[in-house]
């Protein structure tokens, strides 16, 4: 089993955490942090990856983390969503369900969104004031959630369960 660890300011403290318990991994490694990963690891793979967006699991359930599977690649983002470069727009129509949409455009043009799911972000979903709290209504998750399935077709699934509305992403990888 090949163990691969992506790394980024880390160089100074990789020997003596991450490749004391594993000395033969693969470093992934910007080209420009190179040198400083190289005096501590001839086993380095150098390419960025071209994620595009990227985030965090966003159950905050300790039963829902699959420590088989770490990270996910065909999903999408809520909450804290990172973005890299500016050539996604999302759709200014949306006001509840921007993320999906945005991390289908990217799903689609890059054939994957970048998903940590060892950590995550506690917080309460379309509850509170301020904010987009005026917009909220279940007439309007309505309206959102026909327009992405219109607009994203065979890629999106809306599922009933247990009295909550999920939009499962479908991009095949």
């Amino acid at each position: 089993m090949k163990i691969v660890i992506p790394s980024r300011g880390r160089a100074t403290v990789m020997a003596g955490k991450a490749l004391r318990l594993f000395p033969d991994a693969i470093v992934c490694v910007g080209e420009d942090e190179v040198d400083a990963y190289a005096r501590v690891s001839r086993n380095l793979l150098v390419r960025p990856a071209g994620v595009r967006v990227f985030g965090f699991q966003q159950a905050a359930r300790p039963l829902t983390y699959a420590n088989f599977r770490p990270f996910s690649l065909n999903t999408w983002v809520g909450g804290v969503v990172g973005i890299i470069g500016r050539e996604l727009r999302y759709d200014t129509s949306l006001l509840l369900r921007a993320d999906i949409d945005f991390c289908l455009q990217s799903l689609v043009h890059d054939r994957f969104v970048l998903v940590d799911g060892r950590y995550s972000f506690i917080y309460t979903r379309f509850a509170g004031a301020g904010g987009n709290a005026r917009q909220r209504s279940a007439e309007r998750h309505e309206q959102e959630i026909r327009y992405l399935k219109r607009k994203w077709g065979p890629y999106l699934d809306v599922v009933q369960a247990k009295g909550t509305t999920r939009l499962v992403v479908r991009v095949v990888r």
